[in-house]
């Protein structure tokens, strides 16, 4: 069994010195299990126990699932019936079986992520020049190059929302829930890149070594 990653609230989970056990949601090395008449909503549902298969993708694809502000990670054990969608694994049973460190990434290194995702994807357009001198740190001042951009409704999704998560990302000190917005249009980006095939892995491994 590939290994499996899940985030939980600060509070849900027992740690190795916790004293009363008994109060937390999920403990250490324990069987969770779900009915499985509660599916009706699908994988998102209450029917099933859900995770990631990376690290990184669970932090960040936390904005637009989980939403918990300040996550522990932990490596799970997973039985039972599977399912999958939009890079959210679920199960039946599962257990944690340790906690591990949240990956270190700046906010600024996840837009980036966003940014390389997207040029992946595109083919030469005007979003590609302007991605490339944005990465490239050529045009941070001409931010809203792009914007302004009369055919900007033509490009793909997955270009626009890692436009604008650059945009909010540029603009996280001065203007409030900007930070939120970079991080939202973020994981959408990464969903999108998933689903054309982007080798998330490669971005990962050539942005974090």
């Amino acid at each position: 069994m590939d290994k499996r990653y899940k985030l939980v609230e600060q509070e849900a989970a027992e740690s190795e010195n916790s004293e009363d056990k008994e109060k937390f949601e999920w403990k250490l090395k324990k069987w969770k299990e779900v009915e499985s008449d509660k599916e009706f909503f699908g994988v998102f549902s209450e029917g099933w126990l859900h995770c990631y298969s990376d690290p990184l993708i669970a932090i960040l694809l936390n904005p637009i699932n989980e939403n918990i502000q300040n996550p522990r990670l932990f490596e799970v054990e997973v039985d039972g019936k599977e399912a999958y969608n939009n890079m959210k694994y679920a199960y039946k049973k599962m257990r944690l079986i340790k906690e591990i460190d949240i990956p270190k990434i700046t906010l600024e290194q996840k837009v980036k992520f966003a940014v390389i995702c997207a040029l992946e994807v595109c083919g030469e357009n005007k979003f590609t020049s302007w991605a490339k001198d944005w990465y490239g740190d050529k045009k941070r001042k001409d931010i809203l190059a792009f914007e302004t951009d009369k055919d900007r409704h033509e490009y793909e999704p997955i270009a626009l929302f890692a436009y604008d998560a650059a945009i909010s990302g540029e603009s996280s000190e001065l203007v409030p829930h900007a930070t939120v917005s970079a991080l939202t249009n973020t994981a959408y980006v990464v969903m999108l890149a998933e689903n054309h095939g982007v080798n998330l892995k490669k971005i990962e491994n050539k942005l974090l070594s």
